[in-house]
């Protein structure tokens, strides 16, 4: 939801103030800190990129062996958020959107052998609910409204947007939506069969060379929106993939009934303990269409509390520069996260992005 007015800034301060607030609150911290009773920055370099104990935090179930037993907790967290759009040609109009602010709960059920994530927007009424049953460690099912990569999840980038070949087009055109390829930037409702060829869990983001098959129930939605559901499968998107800890190499391809077709390639690479690479190339035909897309990104770590990415996007030789300033303002187990971004394209006044978060 975003309303054309000024950027409530009473808002941002009631952000602030509750980040105050709750930085010597052992309490406030989301769902997986209060469980395993770690800081934050255990499991993240910096929120939300993951570190190499995090990866296999989320690889395992969220859980940090199958033996531990969880310290008993609501096994949920919130945020609560703004988000502010700044762009010469809105004029003195300044978008606002409340979509992160949101409650969300992720857990494995050891009984069920069931890995759920449920999330619910209530400023826009969205959910985001899937689960995913392994089993055994070669073979799982992954059911419900879902992100089309299984390769990495794109939400853990440090980035607000995403990056262009995962979206070629955009909305209208050749990207998201019904007139458009799918491509695995948004979500869709779907049933996805994923092989782990080597490794010893078939979860997501276990390390290992992976197969995986996606068969989407739906058109996909642009992010932030829900898909409309479809009772006929309209393709079928297939990925291969190899992950190691961090870093990740794969390929995807989606093929439509009503001829849409994309094709991608993706390349994740950790530097060292500060750096963080991420790459992609796609192509996309519809019809008479074609387009193509590239970006590459990356992000510098200097500490916990501190990240500055720049990323580079090519849609069909127009080219987007894309600085990225994220800080977190608080302690190791509760603090609101402040992100700016802006995107510069040759020739077009910039678009800078504001938002400020603080997860609970």
């Amino acid at each position: 939801m975003k309303l054309g007015r000024r950027f409530p800034w009473s808002a941002f301060a009631f952000l602030c103030v509750a980040a105050i607030a709750s930085m010597n609150q052992a309490k406030a911290t989301p769902q997986f800190a209060r469980e395993t009773n770690l800081s934050c920055n255990s499991c993240h370099r910096h929120i939300p990129l993951l570190n190499e104990f995090g990866q296999r935090f989320y690889a395992n179930g969220f859980r940090i062996s199958k033996d531990d037993k969880m310290t008993k907790t609501i096994p949920a967290w919130g945020s609560l958020g703004a988000q502010a759009t700044y762009a010469k040609s809105l004029g003195s109009s300044v978008p606002v959107s409340w979509a992160t602010t949101e409650i969300a709960s992720y857990e494995f059920i050891d009984q069920a052998k069931l890995l759920y994530h449920f999330e619910y927007q209530p400023t826009t009424q969205q959910t985001y609910i899937y689960g995913i049953h392994p089993f055994n460690k070669s073979y799982s099912v992954q059911v419900g409204e879902v992100g089309l990569l299984s390769q990495y999840d794109p939400r853990l980038d440090v980035f607000i947007s995403r990056p262009i070949y995962l979206s070629p087009g955009g909305a209208g055109y050749l990207g998201n939506g019904k007139n458009g390829p799918f491509a695995p930037g948004s979500n869709a409702y779907a049933v996805r069969g994923s092989v782990s060829l080597t490794g010893d869990s078939a979860l997501p983001y276990s390390d290992g060379w992976k197969v995986a098959g996606t068969i989407p129930f739906s058109n996909e939605a642009p992010c932030g929106l829900t898909p409309d559901f479809n009772k006929h499968p309209g393709g079928v998107f297939l990925e291969g993939f190899r992950r190691m800890g961090m870093n990740s190499y794969g390929v995807n391809m989606f093929t439509g009934q009503d001829g849409r077709r994309y094709y991608s390639g993706v390349v994740q690479e950790k530097v060292g303990k500060t750096l963080f690479f991420e790459g992609g190339v796609s192509y996309a035909s519809f019809l008479q269409s074609q387009t193509s897309a590239a970006s590459i990104g990356t992000t510098w770590t200097p500490a916990w509390n501190k990240a500055f990415s720049l990323r580079v996007d090519d849609q069909d030789g127009y080219l987007n520069l894309v600085p990225n300033l994220s800080l977190l303002i608080g302690g190791k187990n509760s603090a609101l996260m402040l992100v700016g971004e802006s995107t510069i394209t040759h020739g077009v006044g910039p678009t800078t992005v504001v938002t400020a978060q603080l997860k609970f």
